[in-house]
């Protein structure tokens, strides 16, 4: 690809700014599906070489040079094509690059946040990952199909991966989220609460998202729950952080997942959690954000959380009303219903509780009941050992799927 010569670049930055006021490429077609699934080394925009690099992105990406005159990375260059929605990018190029990779917020007529998740693969020389947090909402899916397998080691099963990637010394990867906050206009890399990543594994995210990002400079450390302010005592200065409570000031309640329930109120600390079973017809009332929990009637936390947070992915795919309420856990019109059958409506400005008596809860409860799940029985005929390859069409399905098919 040809560079452009330097007495040109005044006048493309003319050029870009007429097609867009902020600088900014517009987005592509919102129907513009992903790109084909392929290996992390051909999908998406690698953008791992040196600066000055003429190479095209794989993916198709800006077909710009986006080497700048002075050898930096110019970074007025979207790493993906307008009418590309990639599986994830290596660089954020322009704010359409994060548009098309964030998770969409709550309501667009309001001010909120949107976010995305990124991967470092610490295995393959800390390469950088934004994944598309549509198609993988949880690191782990991206992970396990573009990260595991063809050269690189096998990620294991869900299980197996949140026991090692979020506590292990030793860990494969870097988890967080990059989180763009409307009302004051900050970036906000941020790791999971439960997360015991020390100082040394975020400076090296930190840097790594500031570094091939349009938004470095506005980029904080959210410091989002005490384990993770212990790690953030020891950053070093070119990792600048920022509070929950800085963050959200003047602000007490946040919707995160708006729906409507029926429910017992119970209070219980996320650290009861770990031993304390919260029965599927029950609100829980969480003093912070827990690791996990099962499936309930609604959350209510005391603790902000952030859209991408595992607790509130497990509420968005169950359908469960959840929200942060500050200074929830002791909160006077909260306490006065604990034990009792209540309403929870979660709405984008405001929430709504109320109690019910015992016979209006069992109605709600029947009109919403989930349908029974059928499981077809296994084929017990087959007796004697036979090649799995014989017995799947592998050339129809993965291996996992045609198994799963052919043992029902």
């Amino acid at each position: 690809m040809r560079r452009l010569s330097p007495l040109l670049w005044p006048a493309l930055a003319l050029a870009l700014l007429a097609c867009d006021a902020d600088g900014e490429a517009p987005i592509g077609p919102a129907d513009a599906g992903p790109a084909a699934d392929q290996g992390p080394r051909d999908q998406g925009t690698a953008d791992q070489a040196p600066p000055g690099d003429a190479t095209p992105p794989a993916d198709g990406g800006a077909t710009l040079d986006a080497a700048a005159p002075d050898g930096g990375v110019d970074f007025f260059a979207c790493a993906a094509a307008l009418d590309e929605v990639p599986e994830f990018l290596q660089r954020l190029g322009c704010r359409a690059d994060f548009n098309k990779l964030a998770s969409a917020p709550l309501d667009a007529s309001i001010p909120g946040a949107r976010a995305l998740k990124s991967v470092i693969d610490r295995f393959d020389g800390d390469a950088l990952y934004f994944q598309n947090t549509h198609n993988y909402p949880i690191h782990w899916d991206f992970a396990s199909t573009h990260l595991s397998g063809n050269g690189l080691p096998v990620v294991p099963l869900l299980a197996g991966f949140n026991a090692t990637e979020y506590s292990s010394p030793t860990r494969r990867f870097l988890l967080g989220t990059v989180t763009h906050y409307e009302g004051p206009d900050l970036y906000c890399y941020e790791i999971a609460p439960y997360d015991t990543a020390d100082a040394a594994m975020i400076t090296t995210a930190f840097r790594a998202i500031a570094a091939h990002s349009y938004f470095g400079d506005r980029l904080r450390f959210h410091v989002n729950a005490e384990p993770v302010a212990r790690a953030a005592a020891d950053l070093p200065a070119d990792v600048p952080t920022i509070t929950t409570d800085a963050l959200f000031a003047g602000i007490d309640y946040q919707p995160l997942n708006p729906a409507e329930s029926v429910g017992r109120l119970r209070f219980v600390t996320a650290a009861e959690l770990e031993d304390t079973f919260v029965s599927y017809r029950e609100i829980a009332v969480l003093d912070r954000v827990p690791n996990d929990i099962s499936v309930t009637a609604g959350i209510i936390t005391e603790q902000f959380q952030t859209p991408l947070s595992h607790i509130n992915v497990l509420a968005k795919n169950r359908g469960t009303p959840n929200m942060a309420l500050r200074g929830a856990f002791n909160a006077p019109e909260l306490r006065a219903l604990e034990g009792q059958w209540v309403r929870l409506r979660v709405g984008l400005d405001r929430y709504e509780i109320a109690p019910v008596d015992a016979a209006e809860a069992e109605a709600w409860w029947q009109a919403n009941r989930p349908e029974a799940v059928q499981v077809p029985g296994l084929d017990l005929d087959v007796r004697d050992l036979r090649d799995i390859r014989a017995a799947v069409d592998l050339e129809a399905e993965p291996m996992f799927d045609a198994i799963k098919t052919a043992t029902r």
